[in-house]
């Protein structure tokens, strides 16, 4: 009898896992914004899920919700998942984005920072905190973000392009020369 409970418990335990691996992946990758929004909450609900799965799953639901300009309940998600796992780059980057929709730019600004701090080397993240630098009028800021992000990624296009127009709303028709 006590040989049943067991292999029926080691049964059990492996269809949950299968169960969980599939939602992982569908709150992953799923392309449709309703099947990741569902299987992300069946992971967050899931008692067989691990506190990093469950981050995982509350940074991604927190994307689709600002995705989909549910700014504040991304906002309650990425709160979620950066309690479970305060080292993860992209949830702070996926909060300063959510910050940013709700026009909270001190915020956004610092949750880029802290991201940067993770990854000091990811030239996307100084994009995004130069694009709330721009926003607010820091535009000193804004081109040292883009600066940065060009030497770390001197192929992209879009940080050329976001410091020129920082130089030409600081007035500087060429870099390093205040127009008259």
């Amino acid at each position: 009898m006590r040989v049943r409970i067991v292999l029926a418990g080691c049964c059990l335990g492996v269809i949950a896992h299968t169960a969980l691996a599939d939602s992982l992946a569908d709150c992953s990758q799923a392309r449709n914004a309703d099947l990741r929004l569902r299987a992300c909450s069946e992971i967050i609900a899931s008692i067989a899920a691990t506190p990093e799965d469950k981050a995982l799953a509350y940074r991604n639901r927190g994307n689709a919700r600002a995705d989909a300009g549910a700014n504040e309940q991304a906002m309650a998600d990425f709160d979620q998942a950066i309690a479970l796992r305060r080292d993860d780059t992209a949830t702070y980057a996926g909060r300063a984005r959510a910050r940013l929709g709700l026009r909270d730019l001190p915020g956004a600004t610092a949750d880029y920072t802290e991201a940067i701090r993770l990854a000091p080397g990811n030239a996307s993240l100084y994009l995004g905190r130069g694009h709330v630098r721009f926003v607010r009028g820091d535009q000193a800021g804004a081109i040292a973000d883009f600066t940065e992000a060009i030497r770390l990624n001197p192929g992209s296009a879009s940080a050329y392009n976001r410091r020129g127009l920082a130089h030409r709303r600081a007035g500087e028709l060429v870099p390093g020369i205040t127009s008259r």
